[in-house]
């Protein structure tokens, strides 16, 4: 019973804290790509210098920290206390969603400084991105190894 409670508290805690998070990516998203405000442009070559890292930190940091949280959560099953594991798990999933929500925020950046023109289909990309990754009890009880895993 104990163990049922803890779990619907940091599977409430978890839901909560991604939802106020993606409401303000899509909000900040609204406004920068809706406004025209006069936002200071970077210099050419910074720009593109910038625009390459952001490619590289989405083609890299997507797949390496989806790689990187599979791998975590797998250790968590030789973790024997349920309330240390949902600690730990709740800590790689915040991990997993801050990696999203900063490519997304820096995307918004690169959209508000240069004149990146592709702005706008990749934070669709990383907004779809985190459609998978929404918190839910099912993904909480197999993923912290809390039930079997069904075939």
């Amino acid at each position: 019973m104990q163990n049922e409670k803890l779990i619907l508290s940091t599977g409430k805690k978890l839901k909560t804290n991604f939802f106020i998070w993606f409401l303000i990516l899509l909000v900040l998203g609204g406004i920068c790509f809706t406004t025209n405000l006069p936002f200071p442009r970077l210099n050419n070559m910074l720009a593109i210098n910038l625009q390459q890292l952001l490619i590289l930190c989405l083609l890299g940091g997507i797949p390496g920290v989806l790689v990187w949280s599979r791998k975590k959560m797998k250790m968590l099953v030789q973790v024997g206390n349920v309330s240390d594991r949902l600690k730990l798990y709740e800590e790689y999933v915040y991990i997993r969603q801050s990696v999203f929500f900063i490519l997304g925020l820096f995307i918004l950046f690169m959209h508000a400084f240069t004149t990146m023109k592709s702005a706008l289909m990749l934070f669709f990309v990383v907004v779809c991105l985190c459609m998978f990754i929404i918190p839910t009890r099912g993904r909480l009880e197999t993923e912290a190894y809390l039930t079997e895993p069904e075939n």
